[in-house]
C-alpha cells in the first residue's frame, strides 16, 4: 500500500474512535458503535503469541472471518466485511519480530495495526508489554520500525503520558520517526487511575512537537453527551479523540441526534450478539458493565447475571423471537452435517459439551452402552488424547467402524470421553434417551454452531463457551466442581477446609500410642480395619469412576495413613503380647479383615497408573453407577466402624489410650463436609447423587458424639486413675460378634 492509502485512515480531523477495551470491544459492540456514528473502532488488545499460528477461516454461516488455532474451541479474533475498513486491530507485544508475525496474520482484514504501550495491567507490565514499553525506548523504536517496514496497512500506537511534559514530547517525537501515521494518547500516567484528572495540557503540547494525527484520550469522566467528545478534542488541541468509557455507559453517544434510552441499546447490543454468536460471558460482563451507573434496572441486570444461555438473556429482555429467527435462519443456510474421513472410518464431530447437572445416574456412556446392549451391537470403545500445552483433554468413541468426536478440548478427562458419546448418541438419532433439560438447552448459544438432521429430525447442537458459564473458571479447571452461586462458593470453601482437617486425624493417635507404647488396649482393630477398608473403597471407586488427578492423590494419602496406624498396632501387639495369642488373633479373622482391604488398595493402584488404558470393556459405562456402589458400601464402612470402638469403651468403662483430638478432628471434618454437600445442593438429583456420602459424614458424626459422651462420662472413672490392662483377645471377639448382630453381612 502506497503511502496515500496509509495516511487515509487518519486522513480529516474530529474522527470519533473507540477505545481497545478488554472483554467488550468484541465484534458485537463494535457493529453496534459503528451504527451510532463511531468513525473508527479498536479491538480489544489482543497478544501477539495469540495470533501467531492463527489460520484464517471464512465462516459462511455467519458471513464472518474467524482466526483460528489448532485445537481451538472458539475463534481468537473475528471480524467481518462491515468494519474492515473501520477496523484497527490493536497488539499487545514486547518483541519486534512476534508483532510482525501476529500483524501478518491479520492484514489483509484490517484497516490498521496498533501497537499498545499504555495499558498499566499487571499481565501486560509483567510480560513486558503495554506502559512497560514506555521506558524502554529502543524496544519501542524496534518494533514500530519492524511494523513500519513490513506492513502495508497504517500502524499507529497507543500510550500513557509520563509524569513531565518534555519527557512524553520526547518520547512522541521517537514515535514520530519510527514512521508510524498516528500516535494515540491517555492523559493520565502508569499510576494513576479514573478518579485523577487527565492532563489533557500534555496532549496539547505534543500536538504542537509532532506532525503526525495525535488521537486524545482519557477524557470520559466530562463526556455526557455528544458535542462533549468534539470539546474534549478541542481541548486537547488533537486531531481525533477517542472514548473508552462513555461509549460503555451509552454506545449511542456517538450519534449526533440524542441518547437511545438504555433498553433499546441493550437490546440492539443482544441483537448483534445473537446475529455474530458473542460469547455468553462477554455479552454478560458487557450488558453489566453498560449498567453500572443505572439503578432502574437493578432486578433485570441480576436476571441477566444469572442467565446460563444467550437463549436466557434474551427471555430476560423479551427478545425471544429475535433469538428463534436467527436459528431458523441459520439452520435454513448450513449443511445438515458436518462429515469428516480420518482414521479407518467416518468421524462425525459436533461442538457440544457434557454438562453434568443435565443428567441423573445415567450418563452417556451408560446410555450408549445400554443401547448397544439392547441392539446386539459391540461395546463402543473410548480413545483420548491430552494436548500438552494446557494439559486438557479430547476424545472419540469407535462404534460400527465410526467414530465420534467433541471438537471441543475438555479439562475432565471423563466428561471429555462422556461428550464424545454425547456425539454418538445425537448423530445415531438417541436424543429421545436424553434428559429434557440437555435437548432444552442444546441450542444456539456461543460462538459456533453445528446443524444438522439425522433420520426424521432435526437438532440443534452448540457449544457453551464453558460447561460452568456462570461459575468460577479456577474452581472448575482444578477441582471439576461448577460453583455458580454464592451458596455454592460457601460450600466450596467449607469442603475446602473438610479437606485439610482430614489431613490431620490420625496424627494425634499416632503419637499417643507411640508415647505409650501400646495401643491394642484402647483402639479396636475392628474400628481401624473397617476405617481401612472405606477409604480403601474411596480410592478404588476415585480410580474406576477418573475423578481428578488431586482426589485420587488425596485418597492415596488417607489410605497410607491407615496403613501407618495398622502397622504400630501390629508393632506393638507382636512387641507385648505372646505370639501364639497374636497367631489366634489374626486367626480369627484379622488377617482376613486387614488383607481384602490391602487387595482393593492394590488393585485401585494399578488401575491408576493404567487409567488411560481401561475403557470400557469392563463397566461399559457404568462407571458411575460402580463409585455410586462403591460410596454405599463405603458409609457402611465407616459407619460401622464406630459400633466395634463403642462396645470397647463401654466393656471397659474407660477411653484412657484414645487421644479425644483424633475424634474432635474427625467430627469436625465430618461436620464440615456435610454441611458443605447440604449447601451445594441444587436439586433432589444433587442429594440422591451425593446420599452415600452425606449419611456417611453425617452418621459418623452421630456415633461420634456417643464417643465423646464416653470420654466425659467415663474419665473421673477409677479405671482412668490407674493402668488398664493389655486387653484381652477376648474383647475383640466380643466385638465381632457385636458387629455381626447389627451387620450379618460383616467380616
Amino acid at each position: 500500500m502506497d503511502e496515500v492509502c496509509k495516511e487515509h485512515l487518519w486522513s480529516g480531523t474530529g474522527k470519533r474512535i473507540l477505545a481497545p477495551m478488554v472483554r467488550i470491544s468484541t465484534l458485537a459492540f463494535r457493529l453496534m458503535c459503528l451504527d451510532y456514528g463511531a468513525d473508527l473502532v479498536f479491538t480489544e488488545e489482543i497478544v501477539d503469541q495469540k495470533m501467531i499460528g492463527c489460520k484464517r477461516k471464512i465462516n459462511e454461516h455467519l458471513g464472518t472471518i474467524d482466526f483460528c488455532s489448532e485445537g481451538d474451541n472458539f475463534p481468537r479474533f473475528r471480524t467481518c466485511s462491515k468494519e474492515n475498513n473501520k477496523l484497527v486491530f490493536q497488539i499487545g507485544t514486547s518483541d519486534g519480530e512476534k508483532a510482525l508475525a501476529a500483524a501478518r496474520v491479520v492484514e489483509q482484514d484490517v484497516a490498521g495495526i496498533d501497537v499498545n504501550m499504555g495499558c498499566p495491567k499487571p499481565f501486560s507490565l509483567l510480560g513486558g508489554m503495554g506502559a512497560a514499553l514506555l521506558e524502554q525506548r529502543e524496544k519501542v523504536r524496534s518494533i514500530l520500525t519492524m511494523l513500519v517496514q513490513n506492513i502495508s496497512k497504517p500502524i499507529s500506537c497507543k500510550i500513557r503520558v509520563l509524569p513531565s511534559v518534555q519527557d512524553t514530547v520526547d518520547l512522541c517525537r521517537l514515535i514520530e520517526e519510527c514512521g508510524v501515521q498516528a500516535i494515540t494518547i491517555h492523559g493520565r500516567t502508569t499510576s494513576e487511575r479514573a478518579q485523577h484528572p487527565n492532563r489533557d495540557d500534555f496532549i496539547a503540547e505534543v500536538t504542537r512537537a509532532v506532525r503526525i494525527p495525535v488521537i486524545c484520550n482519557g477524557g470520559s469522566s466530562g463526556i455526557r453527551q455528544h458535542t462533549d467528545i468534539e470539546k474534549f478534542r478541542l481541548k486537547c488541541n488533537a486531531t481525533h479523540a477517542m472514548i473508552a468509557r462513555a461509549a460503555i455507559v451509552n454506545p449511542s453517544i456517538f450519534q449526533s441526534d440524542g441518547f437511545d434510552d438504555f433498553k433499546t441499546v441493550v437490546s440492539r447490543y443482544i441483537s448483534y450478539a445473537v446475529n455474530y454468536e458473542e460469547c455468553v460471558q462477554l455479552v454478560k460482563y458487557t450488558i453489566q458493565r453498560m449498567s453500572r451507573e443505572r439503578h432502574d434496572f437493578v432486578k433485570i441486570i441480576q436476571e441477566t447475571a444469572a442467565a446460563a444461555t444467550m437463549y436466557e438473556i434474551c427471555q430476560v429482555w423479551g427478545m425471544e423471537k429475535i433469538y428463534e429467527d436467527r436459528v431458523i435462519s441459520l439452520q435454513k443456510s448450513m449443511e445438515c452435517n458436518r462429515l469428516r474421513k480420518t482414521f479407518e472410518g467416518e468421524t462425525f464431530s459436533l461442538k457440544v459439551h457434557y454438562v453434568r447437572k443435565h443428567f441423573k445416574l445415567k450418563t452417556p456412556k451408560l446410555l450408549l452402552h445400554q443401547w448397544c446392549r439392547e441392539t446386539n451391537r459391540r461395546q463402543p470403545v473410548y480413545h483420548t488424547e491430552q494436548r500438552s500445552s494446557d494439559r486438557k483433554f479430547n476424545s472419540y468413541v469407535t462404534l460400527d467402524n465410526k467414530h465420534f468426536k467433541s471438537e471441543l478440548w475438555i479439562s475432565n478427562k471423563r466428561y471429555s470421553e462422556h461428550s464424545a458419546a454425547l456425539v454418538a448418541i445425537i448423530y445415531l438419532g438417541l436424543t429421545k434417551l436424553l434428559p429434557e433439560k440437555c435437548i432444552n438447552e442444546m441450542s444456539f448459544d456461543c460462538n459456533i454452531s453445528a446443524f444438522f438432521n439425522v433420520t426424521l429430525f432435526t437438532v440443534i447442537v452448540v457449544s457453551n463457551d464453558s460447561v460452568c458459564p456462570k461459575g468460577v473458571g479456577w474452581i472448575y479447571e482444578y477441582f471439576g466442581e461448577c460453583v455458580e452461586t454464592d451458596m455454592q462458593l460457601a460450600s466450596f470453601w467449607i469442603g475446602i477446609i473438610s479437606l485439610m482437617i482430614w489431613f490431620f486425624p490420625l496424627f494425634p493417635q499416632l503419637y499417643t500410642n507411640y508415647k505409650r507404647g501400646h495401643c491394642n488396649d484402647a483402639l479396636s482393630i475392628y474400628f481401624m480395619l473397617l476405617w481401612f477398608l472405606g477409604d480403601s473403597l474411596n480410592l478404588t471407586g476415585a480410580v474406576l469412576t477418573k475423578q481428578l488427578p488431586t482426589q485420587i492423590f488425596v485418597a492415596i494419602y488417607y489410605v497410607f495413613q491407615d496403613l501407618i496406624i495398622l502397622i504400630q498396632y501390629f508393632y506393638y501387639k507382636m512387641k507385648n503380647e505372646w505370639r501364639s495369642h497374636f497367631a489366634r488373633d489374626l486367626g480369627s479373622g484379622s488377617l482376613r479383615c486387614f488383607l481384602i482391604p490391602a487387595a482393593v488398595q492394590s488393585l485401585a493402584v494399578s488401575q491408576f497408573f493404567e487409567v488411560d488404558e481401561v475403557d470400557g470393556a469392563v463397566f461399559h459405562g457404568s462407571v458411575d453407577q460402580l463409585g455410586y456402589a462403591m460410596g454405599i458400601v463405603s458409609c457402611i464402612c465407616y459407619i460401622s466402624s464406630r459400633f466395634p470402638q463403642l462396645y470397647k469403651n463401654f466393656r471397659r468403662k474407660s477411653t484412657r489410650g484414645i487421644n479425644m483430638w483424633m475424634f474432635y478432628l474427625i467430627f469436625a471434618a465430618n461436620f464440615t463436609y456435610g454441611l458443605s454437600v447440604c449447601l451445594g445442593g441444587v436439586d433432589e438429583d444433587y442429594f440422591i447423587r451425593h446420599m452415600p456420602w452425606l449419611l456417611g459424614s453425617l452418621g459418623c458424626c452421630f456415633l461420634d458424639i456417643f464417643t465423646i459422651a464416653q470420654y466425659f462420662l467415663y474419665r473421673s472413672s477409677l479405671n482412668d486413675s490407674q493402668d488398664t490392662p493389655i486387653l484381652q483377645t477376648t474383647d475383640d471377639f466380643h466385638v465381632l460378634s457385636y458387629v455381626h448382630t447389627f451387620f450379618p453381612g460383616s467380616h
